[in-house]
């Protein structure tokens, strides 16, 4: 029997309160099947499409509004608990980046540290003191746009109302250039919504960042170490009893 390494995004499906848990084992056989079959279950979501598409956007956002000199990070590291590949690598820390997919998550994402297992599993791989996980506001791309405004037109019998189709607009639209721009090729009517139009509110971009900061805790450290063998002895008596 191999010993599982996981993926640092997965970290956090194995650190409930009370133990590894049924979400914990469910993570555990994932990472079984991908481990030993080299077979990975896909994920889909406009969410994470937004986020896949927007990454290279995200960091000339931060760059611009940060003053920092990012790029992308495509170096891997492994150790014998965990695999990662972080967004950024910095000479003291890491950085993690994150694109909301509206002005609503944006927000809410400030409520909840929902990726620091993940930082610290990268903490732990590339030996950093410090890690950061920074949301970013931006504007979607115009094909997922224009695909949101398909999708509802089919609850209208493909003919969306205009005043539905702008509220959609301006839900996935933060900058008023664009904004313009994006509606010089948008399927509505603009003078049926010119009053929408004309209250856009423009999002500076120094307002679509926040971010969160970790410090490296040999504490929780080895609690992480220690569910992942939980997970561990978990597949063993599934799989070999």
């Amino acid at each position: 029997m191999i010993e599982l390494i996981f993926r640092c995004h997965s970290l956090g499906e194995l650190m409930g309160a009370r133990g590894l848990g049924v979400t914990g084992q469910k993570r555990a056989i994932k990472t079984y099947i991908e481990n030993t079959d080299n077979r990975y279950k896909e994920v889909k979501s406009k969410y994470l499409e937004k986020g896949i598409l927007n990454e290279t956007n995200a960091i000339e956002l931060i760059n611009e509004v940060l003053k920092t000199n990012f790029s992308k990070n495509d170096q891997r590291l492994t150790n014998e608990y965990l695999t990662g590949e972080c967004d950024v690598l910095e000479p003291n820390q890491i950085a993690d980046v994150k694109c909301s997919w509206d002005r609503f998550t944006f927000e809410e994402s400030r409520l909840a540290e929902s990726y620091e297992w993940q930082l610290r599993g990268y903490m732990e791989l590339y030996d950093k003191p410090k890690s950061r996980v920074i949301y970013c506001l931006t504007d979607a791309p115009d094909h997922m746009i224009l695909k949101e405004l398909e999708r509802a037109s089919y609850n209208y019998n493909n003919d969306l109302p205009d005043f539905i189709g702008i509220r959609i607009i301006i839900n996935m639209i933060f900058d008023q250039d664009n904004f313009n721009r994006f509606l010089e090729m948008a399927p509505i009517d603009r003078d049926a919504v010119q009053k929408q139009i004309n209250s856009f509110v423009h999002i500076p971009k120094e307002k679509r960042i926040h971010q969160v900061e970790f410090t490296r805790d040999p504490n929780k450290t080895k609690l992480l170490y220690s569910r992942i063998d939980e997970a561990r002895q978990f597949i063993k008596s599934t799989y070999e009893s």
